[in-house]
């Protein structure tokens, strides 16, 4: 079996990319039959629980958002089960998953499906990672995720002041010792990961970062608690960016985290010069997720 980084140096054309992406489900927020979440939740660490998000952001922001605490209250959410040694998804209504997987001390990891995300029929893939009680939001737009929906600018992301109208609903439901915080301060605003991407693959960034934290869990979650969410994005993305690879190497010294403010600056300037970088991360992704012999080995 080939490792991830084996691919990194590897090339495939983008319509060969788009076909694969279409037939293992990575661009799909269908979850029957998909071969790649099923992969994901078989391949996932005792220490990580993944689940699925799907937002109808059209509908969350209806009436300048006066129905959005209603909508939180009527979503569901996707969790990939093998009853029956087939992994498959299931719908757990909020109230349930919060009651159910909430109250546990594993790490969360979800993919975030935003259908009418800024504009109709536009859909946009993010990951919300829950960690020791603190919830981190990667939309891969970084600083420059938007700020308007159905024709109103907002002062915030659209992304936060949904994400964050969840969290007061599910902080409510939850025992005071097992609150989650969620602020500005946790949701990603670095350098834009998706420079030079002309086609649309959004969808790719939360499967990488998947496959850092769950390949390197405790170095993950380690510079995610120290460093914050932009060393950690960063961190996640070092073997395709040596500007990354630079400012994450300044987060430690004699092998330990310690304070650094990377330089977001820098990582922007260097993927607005590297046309290559979307490719590869959508390369080396794809290409290790669907080698034959890693998706007979989880029976997939």
């Amino acid at each position: 079996m080939n490792s991830f980084k084996s691919y990194i140096s590897k090339t495939n054309k983008f319509k060969y990319l788009q076909r694969k992406s279409d037939q293992y489900g990575f661009d799909s927020t269908e979850l029957q039959d998909n071969k790649a979440h099923q992969l994901i939740n078989a391949m996932s660490n005792k220490e990580i629980t993944v689940s699925n998000l799907d937002i109808d952001m059209r509908k969350a922001f209806w009436a300048n958002k006066k129905r959005m605490k209603h909508y939180v209250e009527y979503m569901d959410w996707g969790v990939f089960e093998n009853p029956s040694g087939v992994w498959e998804p299931f719908e757990y209504d909020i109230d349930e998953f919060i009651k159910e997987k909430l109250t546990t001390d594993k790490t969360h990891f979800i993919f975030v499906s935003m259908d009418n995300y800024n504009e109709k029929d536009s859909v946009h893939e993010g990951v919300l990672i829950i960690h020791n009680k603190t919830a981190y939001y990667i939309n891969s737009h970084g600083n420059w995720s938007p700020k308007d929906q159905n024709g109103v600018e907002y002062k915030k992301p659209i992304d936060y002041i949904f994400l964050n109208e969840m969290f007061k609903y599910v902080n409510k439901k939850l025992p005071i010792n097992n609150k989650i915080t969620f602020n500005m301060k946790t949701f990603y605003l670095g350098a834009c990961l998706q420079e030079c991407d002309n086609y649309g693959f959004c969808y790719i960034f939360p499967f990488t970062i998947w496959l850092m934290l769950n390949n390197n869990y405790k170095e993950g979650c380690e510079i995610l608690s120290h460093n914050g969410i932009h060393a950690f994005v960063y961190w996640c993305f070092k073997d395709f960016n040596s500007t990354m690879e630079c400012e994450v190497m300044k987060c430690y010294v004699g092998g330990r985290c310690k304070r650094y403010k990377v330089n977001d600056h820098d990582v922007q300037s260097s993927l607005e010069n590297n046309v290559y970088f979307m490719k590869k991360v959508l390369n080396t992704t794809i290409s290790y997720l669907t080698q034959k012999n890693l998706l007979k080995k989880y029976n997939i």
